[in-house]
């Protein structure tokens, strides 16, 4: 037995060692920490304004406004490095993926490790950029007065479900890397600021929200943007797998049901095609200059 639990562990380093040589790996480590950097710089920047003193009536266009950016960076974002590294950018997912046997776990560390320094990156790169007067909170995500803890969780869990799930169920294998559908996947993100950004700001991103609160120092109730995220994208992944059978299953009955219905008209049009063929055959009044025509 202790043999056994030995050559296990052999293959896995070895396995494990045969990965991080590859290109591959480094080039998905290289996306995720490049792809990270941007959603924060470009999602934080629409959201920079949030805790800032601003009129009520502006507030839902801001809202709206913040949505829209953080859906469309992450479109884009998926867009253009998800054949490199899935297009995490999140580790809510990353964990996810992990939890789901998608990618060891050597990956998930690493990934882990890069976006957490992307998301620092592209705070610090936004806290330059700004003007001071406009600088305000940079984002930090912290939630509103009138919600309580268990609440705020509550958002965060629930939006990050929905994102984690959509991005599941959009998965397809392209050179050995599983990749979702940039569109789907952003217009979850929106959605899920839509639902939550008035309440906790919508992080569904633990790594958005480190970012700026290591550069502005602020930590209010900051562990409800890493425990809700990421059990929320657990539950997410873990249903999906659930009904993923099934609904493969429907998929192909869908599919089998069309393929006999085509089936039967050709067979009908086969048929009919024969009969005709067969009176003309059988005609006396047919000459065979017309049969042959």
């Amino acid at each position: 037995m202790k043999q056994l639990c030995n050559m296990g562990l052999k293959d896995q380093w070895e396995k494990t060692k045969a990965e991080v040589q590859t290109k591959g790996f480094w080039k998905g480590v290289r996306c995720e920490l490049l792809g990270t950097l941007l959603y924060v710089v470009f999602g934080c920047g629409a959201a920079i304004l949030r805790n800032h003193p601003i009129e009520a009536d502006y507030y839902y266009s801001y809202e709206t406004k913040t949505a829209v950016s953080f859906g469309l960076s992450e479109s884009v974002l998926v867009q253009s490095f998800g054949h490199g590294s899935g297009g995490h950018f999140n580790p809510s997912i990353t964990i996810a993926m992990l939890c789901a046997r998608y990618i060891t776990i050597v990956k998930a560390l690493t990934y882990l490790l890069v976006q957490m320094i992307g998301a620092s990156a592209g705070a610090g790169i936004l806290y330059g950029l700004t003007p001071a007067m406009y600088q305000g909170t940079l984002g930090v995500t912290v939630p509103h007065r009138d919600v309580d803890k268990g609440q705020a969780f509550g958002f965060e869990f629930l939006a990050t479900f929905v994102v984690v799930f959509c991005y599941f169920s959009t998965l397809e294998l392209k050179k050995d890397v599983l990749v979702p559908k940039a569109l789907t996947c952003g217009l979850a993100v929106c959605l899920s600021q839509i639902f939550a950004i008035r309440y906790t700001g919508a992080s569904i991103n633990p790594a958005r929200s480190l970012g700026p609160a290591l550069i502005m120092n602020i930590w209010t109730d900051h562990w409800v943007y890493w425990v809700g995220p990421i059990l929320g994208g657990m539950l997410g992944g873990f249903t999906f797998e659930y009904t993923k059978d099934s609904s493969k299953q429907f998929v192909n009955f869908k599919f089998s049901l069309r393929q006999k219905v085509y089936s039967l008209q050709r067979k009908e049009e086969c048929a009919s095609t024969n009969s005709i063929a067969t009176e003309l055959a059988y005609d006396p009044d047919t000459t065979t200059e017309e049969l042959q025509i």
